[in-house]
């Protein structure tokens, strides 16, 4: 709890820049993280896909099928 916000709760800066690209997104290793995306996702836990591997994120996968990089800036675990 000392590393939050004391007023929003949300994790401070620093780690966030643990599990987060430059963009403030999940890292997709399957795309460079300088590649600009094509699709952003917004939401929770679901759009972040907590219980997964960065590779096998939701998001990740969606790129796949695209074929472009697609920037999930979902939130783990809030509340």
């Amino acid at each position: 709890l000392v590393d939050r916000d004391p007023l929003l709760g949300w994790p401070s800066q620093s780690h966030l820049r643990e599990r987060h690209d430059t963009l403030g997104a999940r890292p997709d290793p399957n795309f460079s993280p300088d590649q600009t995306p094509c699709v952003s996702l917004y939401g929770d836990s679901f759009t972040w896909s907590d219980r997964v591997s960065d590779d096998q994120a939701w998001g990740a996968r969606l790129g796949l099928k695209l074929g472009c990089r697609v920037a999930n800036f979902g939130v783990s675990g809030y509340g």
